[in-house]
Parts: C-alpha cells; structure tokens; sequence
C-alpha cells in the first residue's frame, strides 16, 4: 500500500485529471504506481471503474466531469446520448475525455436515475454518431466530386478554345494559298475530308 501522503508528479495528475479522471482516484493511481508511473496509473484508472458514490459514468466506467468548449475553439459537441448537436459554450456538459463521450446536462441528470431520454426511433448513441460521420464523409466526398467534374469540364472548355484558336490560325493562313480558298465553309470541310481520307 502507498503512502497516502507521498507527493505525486503534478504533471502526470493535470494530465489524467484533463482526461477526466477524479483526482483523489488519479492522486492514489499514481502514488501506487510510484515515480514515473504515469502510463501505469493511466492503465489502472482506465481498467477500474469509478468507485465514486452517486458518479454518472460512460459506458466503460469511466467518470464524467464538467466541461465548457472554450469559447475561442471551433465546432460545437454532440450529446452521445439523445443525439442533440450544437451544444455550445456557455453550455455546460459532462465529457469523458478517456472515451470521447459526451452528455447533455439533461441526459447526464436521467443516467443518475436509470432512465434515457433518447426516442424509441432514435438509433444507438454510437450508431447515431457513426451515422454523422457518414453522412459527413458522403457530403465531403459529394463535395470533391463536384470539384473535380467542374474543374475537368474547365479543363476541357480551355482546351477547346485553344484547339479553335490554333485551328483557326491554321486555316487563315492556309486559306490564303491553297485551292479552297474563298468556298464555303461546309465545302472547305468537305476538301478537308476528303485530303485527310487520301492519306
């Protein structure tokens, strides 16, 4: 057993606290794993669920602490639980940072008392987020895809007016001396083919 008053490394504590760690539990991980014990206790922590009388926890155990996206750092979170987007600072949550789980405070309240508030329609938390991300990649994908036919049709527009331009070029300068000179355009076509034919 550790000293209960043995100093710990502050750093590793801030550290495993940011990862939503209690510190009581993340002060007496790391006095049992000792100096440079940080990954130990990390793996400990992770492995034992939350003791803590009344703790709401995810779904591996892990405790949920308050926390505000800071207000000068993009996007917005999700609730993993009923699924709500745009959850954004002033608004508080409670997060596993070990998981990456978010709670609305109002699913955070119901966990506590064994209930959800999620639809019987509604799919799976995980299910839910995997779904976002899906339909996220499909509009990114969609997205590249237009892109990329917009700028193959630019593409083949620039190449066209060139291939005109240089043919026009060509043909003033030949009109001039050879012996379609001054016919028709659809007459002029028709000598061309029948050059182009005899070669």
């Amino acid at each position: 057993s550790a000293d209960s008053n043995a100093p710990v490394d502050e750093l590793a504590l801030c550290s495993l606290i940011s990862l939503g760690f209690d510190q009581g539990r993340a002060e007496r991980a790391l006095r049992e794993a000792g100096p440079g014990g940080f990954e130990q206790a990390h793996a400990k922590l992770t492995a034992e669920p939350a003791l803590v009388e009344g703790a709401r926890m995810c779904d591996k155990g892990h405790e949920l602490i308050a926390y505000t996206r800071p207000a000068d750092k993009s996007g917005s979170n999700i609730c993993d639980e009923c699924g709500r987007e745009e959850i954004l600072p002033p608004e508080e949550i409670r997060r596993c940072a070990v998981c990456d789980f978010d709670l609305c405070l109002q699913c955070y309240e119901l966990r506590g008392t064994g209930s959800s508030k999620r639809p019987a329609d509604q799919p799976a938390p995980e299910d839910g987020k995997t779904r976002r991300k899906i339909d996220k990649d499909a509009d990114a994908a969609a997205a590249a895809a237009r892109e990329t036919a917009e700028a193959q049709e630019r593409a083949r527009e620039e190449a066209r007016e060139v291939v005109w331009r240089e043919l026009g070029r060509c043909l003033r300068r030949g009109d001039i001396e050879d012996e379609v000179a001054g016919v028709e355009l659809h007459e002029e076509d028709a000598l061309l083919q029948q050059h182009l034919s005899s070669l």
